[in-house]
């Protein structure tokens, strides 16, 4: 039995013939924990790129065989079954100019001696600046103007910005109104010698039992649908 779970592990397989991440047992990872890989979301951030560069094709120039060059490396460590037929698709579709031997050159030449690029790197060989970065949506590709240090403090900017908006539409006060609030101020649950927690959970508890009424057979509590129903002698 465990022999046969490690082999299902190894061998799981998607419909387009992609590894499955499993778990022990064999079984596949629900879809809405698996990741992407990085390489798909850099060719879907190139694709947009371009887009907005350059419109559906790109330029039959200097510049344009140097991006497809670029796209074609990415496409290279794609986890796909035929990736060939995958960067023969792209050219297609962007560069219909580029054919024959020139493409197939192209091609060879990645397969022979592929490229990786760094976030920042790329960027630079693409001119893109954080301005077009944000517009667009790109978020594996660097900026000419902001490093990555500096992104990655305006992210952490952001997502408090991002927390602190969730917390104000949920009705939750800030850090300042809480500390500045009468309650934090008197801090009753110091002279009764009890914690915070401990205290709100009393009163929680408190607030629960004075819903509570009486009926003619006993206690009713506030939640309860029972009917009632008094006899007179």
């Amino acid at each position: 039995m465990k022999k046969a779970a490690t082999t299902s592990r190894m061998y799981s397989r998607s419909r387009n013939g992609k590894p499955n991440r499993v778990k022990l047992g064999g079984k596949a990872v629900p879809k809405h924990v698996r990741t992407i890989p990085g390489a798909t979301l850099r060719c879907d951030d190139l694709d947009r790129y371009f887009t907005d560069r350059y419109g559906p094709v790109l330029p039959d120039d200097d510049a344009g065989r140097a991006d497809a060059q670029i796209m074609l490396n990415h496409i290279h460590y794609r986890q796909a079954v035929d990736r060939v037929w995958l960067m023969n698709d792209w050219l297609d579709r962007r560069t219909p100019w580029l054919h024959g031997e020139e493409r197939e050159a192209m091609i060879a030449g990645v397969f022979r001696k592929p490229m990786k690029y760094t976030a920042d790197r790329l960027a630079g060989l693409l001119g893109l600046t954080y301005a077009r970065r944000q517009r667009i949506g790109i978020t594996t590709i660097g900026a000419i103007d902001v490093d990555a240090e500096q992104r990655k403090e305006m992210r952490k900017v952001k997502n408090k910005e991002q927390h602190a908006k969730r917390r104000r539409d949920t009705g939750r006060m800030s850090r300042d109104e809480y500390e500045n609030s009468s309650i934090t101020k008197i801090a009753p649950w110091k002279a009764l010698g009890l914690s915070r927690a401990t205290y709100y959970r009393r009163e929680k508890q408190a607030a629960n039992e004075a819903k509570t009424h009486y009926a003619a057979d006993g206690l009713v509590s506030h939640i309860s649908h029972a009917l009632v129903t008094v006899r007179v002698a």
